[in-house]
């Protein structure tokens, strides 16, 4: 960023500013809470909303009003929540640890919660021309070469912090502006900030900005995680329903937490006007601990209910797909008698006479398995699938481990990277860990999936493959210099060639794209016009059923 040098490197930052900042801290928080913003002396800006520079005007910062923060950044309900901060400096490297290290010793006594138990510091995010992540996190997210591109002229903080502590800003500002003269690097002064009212006074582009983070302040809903589960790993882990109950009423209380909770803090709480409140998921998950404790207690004792399926024949059973087949004592391993036919044999051999049973009276219960599948699930995790979208995909994941025998693994695809979040596997636990980590953001590498799926069919080399590609739009990163939308026809025509089942799930304004996908790799194409569980489960079972060769 051009513009005149504000301090030099080896000059303390916090001496200057701060009484400037304590002369105008009343009109920053209104500002804020307008929303308008504005600088913080004069390196940085500070506001609710998204702002940037342009090239053409680097001395400008724009405040776009329109767009929130905390909803465009974290996909958060409420407008307002977010406090975004940016101090530009000269063009130059600057650590994030260091960053986050000067701001912890800055903050010092001032924070409202003991150190060992979530406080304000675990909901910054830093970002730099280095990398970034959350503040109290390992700080080695933020890796994509676009997004350190873009803030090698400032460092970026996002806080989820309550009104009441907004008068903490000046002391963060001020520790970032130490943290960039310490790696030699000069302060630029802001010489101007425009605020744009309208959507489209002026576009602001975010597709360098999209990159996998472990911060702590995307507002956790619902849909985001399986409430039932998260549940009944909170029991298991508190050693009750009971333990876990009063965990989620009384917040933690005021001491440690167990390392093993912080991860998940997030997504039951979140910080309110008055601190920590539970989230919505949350509650949620507080209302299945009351409501369905006896549940909850079964499934901790490891008791599997087996039953039989409504609707269905005698013969056959529900639960893992296992049917109950009688037949004559001769022939293939035998589980148990089956008195009433035994008896129904003789009195058919020897309808007027004795009934003695003879060898060939007896009938024997066979369990038949059907041939299981391996499944590869190929999410699409671009952002446009965030809400219930990925939630429907997961559920079909869910339930695919829960009902069948067979192996299921799970890969997601975004921006330009295709993750493996489970392996081939029949354990639920591994399932649920690996779907925690999938989370929407970015672009649509189909290309790259298609290629890793046939990659990981043919060094795995199942026995009864299937490639279920669960997608709400089309491609658009291209692998080569085909284009997006060629290079995945390509992929999919090698899938054909080398005969692997696959099929397809796709939204109905993508028909006519998806179906020369399909086309090419020889496989199905299901068209829905929203991607809902039960249409998966449905789909999944007809798949399922044809795979086997099963009616």
């Amino acid at each position: 960023m051009a513009g005149r040098p504000l301090v030099a490197p080896g000059r303390s930052p916090v001496r200057l500013r701060l009484p400037a900042w304590k002369k105008h801290l009343q009109a920053m928080k209104a500002d804020l809470s307008r929303p308008l913003g504005g600088r913080l002396g004069e390196a940085a800006v500070v506001s609710t909303c998204l702002h940037g520079v342009d090239g053409r005007q680097p001395e400008e910062v724009a405040i776009f009003l329109p767009q929130d923060a905390g909803q465009v950044f974290y996909g958060r309900t409420r407008r307002g929540e977010v406090v975004h901060m940016d101090i530009f400096h000269q063009v130059g490297a600057v650590d994030p640890r260091a960053v986050a290290r000067s701001v912890r010793e800055a903050l010092g006594d001032h924070l409202p919660l003991p150190s060992s138990s979530p406080t304000l510091l675990d909901l910054v995010d830093i970002q730099t021309g280095v990398g970034g992540g959350r503040l109290t996190g390992s700080l080695t997210f933020g890796q994509k070469l676009s997004l350190r591109r873009a803030h090698l002229h400032h460092v970026h903080l996002a806080l989820l912090w309550p009104p009441s502590f907004w008068d903490l800003l000046p002391l963060v500002a001020g520790a970032v502006e130490a943290a960039i003269l310490s790696a030699g690097l000069e302060l630029r002064k802001v010489e101007r900030v425009v605020a744009y009212t309208r959507e489209g006074d002026r576009p602001f582009d975010l597709s360098p900005y999209g990159d996998v983070t472990d911060s702590w302040i995307r507002e956790a809903r619902p849909q985001d995680a399986d409430a039932f589960s998260l549940a009944l790993w909170l029991a298991e882990r508190q050693g009750g329903v009971e333990a876990a109950l009063s965990l989620l009423e009384e917040g933690g209380g005021e001491g440690a937490l167990p390392p093993w909770l912080l991860s998940r803090w997030p997504l039951l709480f979140s910080m309110g006007p008055r601190g920590w409140e539970r989230s919505s998921l949350g509650d949620e998950v507080r209302r299945i601990l009351r409501d369905e404790g006896a549940e909850i207690r079964r499934a901790l004792r490891g008791i599997r209910r087996e039953s039989l399926a409504p609707g269905r024949k005698g013969g056959s059973w529900g639960g893992r797909g296992r049917r109950r087949q009688v037949g004559p004592l001769r022939g293939s391993p035998w589980w148990g008698i089956a008195p009433a036919e035994t008896f129904l044999q003789a009195f058919r051999q020897r309808p007027h006479g004795p009934l003695p049973l003879r060898p060939d009276d007896f009938q024997v219960v066979r369990r038949r398995h059907p041939p299981s599948l391996d499944w590869i699930i190929l999410i699409d995790a671009s952002a446009s699938m965030a809400g219930h979208r990925i939630q429907a995909a997961k559920d079909l994941v869910r339930h695919l481990a829960r009902k069948s025998r067979d192996r299921i693994a799970v890969a997601s695809f975004q921006n330009r990277e295709v993750t493996l979040h489970v392996p081939l596997t029949r354990h639920l636990g591994a399932v649920e860990k690996g779907l925690e980590a999938l989370r929407p953001a970015g672009l649509t590498p189909l290309a790259q999936a298609l290629l890793e799926a046939r990659t990981y069919v043919e060094g795995a080399r199942p026995s009864r493959p299937l490639i279920l590609l669960i997608t709400d739009g089309i491609p658009t990163v291209s692998r080569g210099q085909r284009g997006p939308l060629e290079d995945a026809l390509a992929e999919a025509e090698e899938l054909g060639r080398r005969r692997i089942p696959f099929t397809c799930v796709g939204l109905e304004p993508n028909r006519a794209y998806l179906e020369e996908l399909a086309q090419r790799a020889g496989g199905r194409l299901y068209i829905l016009p929203e991607l809902e569980k039960e249409e998966l489960f449905a789909i999944a079972r007809r798949e399922g059923r044809r795979i086997r060769g099963t009616s």
